[in-house]
């Protein structure tokens, strides 16, 4: 990934280029090809390039136009107007976008298909125009005040800045404690937001204004009339989205898990590679092998056999807590979760072999894990007797629990009367006053308004489809868009640059589109994928049903940092956030589940992952403080 900063003056003062020294020197890891800045007038913009494709290699930003315009951007553009953008085109995908802009202005978003995150400086309108893509993919932080707005590609840049309030925002802590992330654009401290995916931002004489640039249409539908019609377009729409994000200047790896997303993406990338359309791969994989609970390697094996890919192997090393807490001082941020910590191995192996872009399989979960809501539509559509094949085919389903529940909710709450609701609603409230986890503080949660900001919004009324709508709310989930973010952030810092085909714009619009009888169906989730790749993936991963459980990985996190001993002793319940003894209970809980044998643990190790990395992060603040206190003296 490469790196953009910002100063702009709003006051229209002259910028100077030494105001941009503190941002780049907090990221430097994000500029190991150059650094370059641009001066005009009230605005500073820097580059921190980090070349991933040819056409990159060719140009130097902050790029400029006739009219004094300039633009710095991170990024990659896979369609330009509908045309496919090839390799060595020669012209970068910076300079389509300014092009895109010249065009069309604000409207090129809807032309651009990509992963990208830019600001462009216009001197004739006076205005600053930045932009995110739809799923986030590209980090993008800002902080903005009265005289000055600072942008970058990290938080730690942003705060760089001596203008920016570092005070922490207790209401955005409360929902990570909560491991309930409403919040799209907050960061934990109050002078820094996040632009939201899928959203930009105009900074003009009239203001601030951020707005939504995408979003997918739930009206529209698509409906085949055989299973082999949905894989076949599945297949095509599939096999762009894994070629578009093989252009490349260097190697390219894949991680390789063993599970279905990770194992379609390489047998895709391998199968492209056969028929000289993009060049070779290389599969990456993280092994357990003293966790035989954890480890895939038959599945991986069996994939690599298939693919005829060279596999890079990397054994998972002993949680690292020194590096754990190291990386929230240094980032002053919420540190990794152990699962992606893990990665750190493997990252570093694949930067070894001149890797410089990996494709990943996350998100494949979100378009085609099925909905619950499903029947929510058979019902209202008048088709009982396929609403009662669904429930029978879930419950014909191995690891299926609470079937009646999720037919209750997924098939007769969304149907009843919007009146029906709230009252059922405000009876339920009498019931259970507080949506609150046990363990955050009540007074914390009454200062932070945490209950009414984790009831969540009802469905609006009249949707065209009720599962398709769950579906997208995944793809607009607050915690998988700070973990993507924190693992960008950790790949960046190894010097890899993290791709997804699974969140590419055209494979989105198509997932959500799709009858969720292609997304479940005859107790296989991801129907349509296992359909469209029959006979480039192996059949022991493509008839697969069971997905690994990791944790255990939080179970060794936890021993690493003294079990319970470290939740007896809490920086967090002193501040009055937690309650050290309900934290105490929790974790105690964890353990005998663990005991018991029972694999639902990792729903309360998550929640203590959750406080972990507040304590830890914490913690860090505190060591700040007592710094600039003795510098001070």
């Amino acid at each position: 990934m490469s790196g953009c900063v910002g100063v702009l003056h709003r006051d229209g003062r002259p910028a100077t280029a030494s105001a941009l020294d503190p941002l780049l020197a907090a990221a430097p890891h994000r500029g190991p090809d150059g650094t370059f800045l641009r001066v005009a007038g009230p605005v500073a913009m820097a580059h921190q390039r980090m070349t991933t494709t040819i056409e990159a290699a060719c140009e130097t930003q902050p790029l400029e136009d006739g009219p004094g315009r300039l633009l710095v951007f991170d990024g990659r553009i896979d369609e330009y107007d509908g045309v496919r953008v090839g390799d060595a085109s020669g012209t970068s995908d910076a300079a389509l976008v300014l092009s895109a802009w010249e065009a069309w202005g604000e409207r090129c978003l809807s032309r651009l298909v990509g992963d990208f995150a830019f600001a462009l400086w216009d001197p004739l309108q006076r205005s600053l125009f930045c932009a995110r893509d739809p799923f986030g993919v590209r980090p993008f932080y800002y902080a903005a005040s009265r005289d000055v707005f600072v942008w970058g590609s990290e938080l730690r840049q942003v705060l760089a800045h001596p203008a920016v309030d570092r005070t922490p925002d207790e209401e955005f802590a409360a929902e990570l404690l909560s491991l309930s992330v409403r919040s799209d654009h907050a960061t934990l401290h109050r002078g820094v937001r996040r632009l939201p995916p899928a959203h930009a931002l105009l900074v003009d004489r009239d203001g601030i204004r951020v707005f939504r640039h995408w979003d997918v249409d739930l009206a529209r539908e698509i409906r085949y009339r055989r299973d082999d019609e949905y894989a076949d377009r599945f297949r095509e729409v599939f096999e762009e989205a894994v070629k578009c994000r093989l252009r490349s200047n260097g190697p390219i790896a894949s991680h390789l898990s063993g599970g279905l997303d990770s194992s379609s993406i390489v047998v895709m990338a391998a199968d492209l590679a056969r028929r000289a359309s993009v060049a070779p791969l290389q599969a990456g994989s993280l092994v357990f092998p003293s966790h035989p609970e954890m480890d895939e390697t038959p599945y991986i094996t069996d994939v690599v056999r298939a693919a005829r890919v060279p596999w890079i192997r990397v054994e998972a090393r002993p949680f690292d807590v020194g590096a754990w807490h190291q990386s929230a001082v240094r980032h002053d941020d919420f540190p990794e979760f152990p699962n992606a910590a893990a990665f750190v191995g493997l990252r570093r192996a694949l930067v070894e072999r001149g890797v410089r872009v990996a494709l990943s399989g996350e998100a494949g979960d979100l378009g085609l894990g099925g909905s619950v809501f499903h029947y929510a539509d058979l019902l209202r559509r008048g088709r009982f007797v396929a609403a009662l094949r669904r429930y029978a085919d879930v419950a014909r389903s191995d690891g299926m629990s609470w079937r009646s529940a999720m037919f209750l909710r997924g098939g007769i709450w969304p149907i009843l009367p919007a009146r029906a609701r709230r009252a059922a609603r405000r009876f339920a409230r009498r019931w259970h006053s507080s949506g609150v986890p046990a363990w955050i503080s009540p007074a914390f949660a009454r200062r932070t308004a945490l209950n009414d900001r984790l009831r969540r919004h009802p469905a609006p009324d009249r949707l065209p489809s009720v599962a398709r709508y769950d579906t997208l709310q995944r793809y607009r989930s607050g915690l998988d868009a700070l973990i993507n973010e924190a693992g960008e952030r950790a790949s960046a810092e190894n010097g890899i640059e993290d791709r997804y085909p699974f969140l590419d714009r055209r494979l989105v619009e198509f997932l959500t589109a799709l009858p969720d009888e292609q997304r479940w169906q005859r107790g296989e989730t991801k129907y349509v994928l296992r359909r469209a790749l029959t006979g480039l993936l192996p059949e022991s991963v493509r008839r697969r049903k069971t997905k690994t459980d990791f944790g255990t990985l939080f179970l060794d996190a936890f021993d690493a940092l003294d079990g319970e001993t470290f939740f007896r002793n809490l920086e967090l319940a002193r501040m009055g956030w937690v309650d050290n003894a309900e934290v105490v209970a929790l974790y105690r809980r964890m353990r005998r589940c663990v005991g018991g044998g029972w694999i639902r643990f990792s729903d309360d190790a998550w929640s203590l992952w959750a406080i972990a990395g507040m304590e830890i992060w914490a913690r860090s603040i505190m060591e700040g403080r007592d710094g600039e206190t003795g510098r001070a003296a």
